[in-house]
């Protein structure tokens, strides 16, 4: 399922290399989402990591004034949140 949502989104990073053996190639974005209160031992809100493909789209959002609120088509599947897209900062509507 894909859906655009806005996210405020605290910074980013990119990692490329090998770490044991394995290739790894990803942009990673700080998404702040609220924690969940079904335990009661959380309150507040937390950053989670969401993978914007590879490292190459790390040039996309590394100009960005982080934190902000970007507008973001996300895929959500049995693993999890990826960006699929970043559309830009949201621009709230006026009035």
């Amino acid at each position: 399922m894909q859906l655009r949502q806005v996210f405020r989104v605290l910074g980013a990073k990119k990692a490329k290399g090998e770490f044991e053996g394995r290739q790894y190639d990803k942009t990673v974005l700080y998404a702040e989402m609220e924690v969940s209160g079904t335990n009661g031992n959380e309150v507040g809100h937390n950053s989670t990591d969401l993978v914007f493909g590879k490292s190459d789209n790390f040039e996309k959002v590394k100009g960005f004034p982080f934190p902000c609120e970007l507008q973001m088509t996300v895929s959500i599947t049995t693993r999890g949140i990826e960006v699929v897209e970043v559309h830009g900062l949201h621009q709230p509507k006026a009035g």
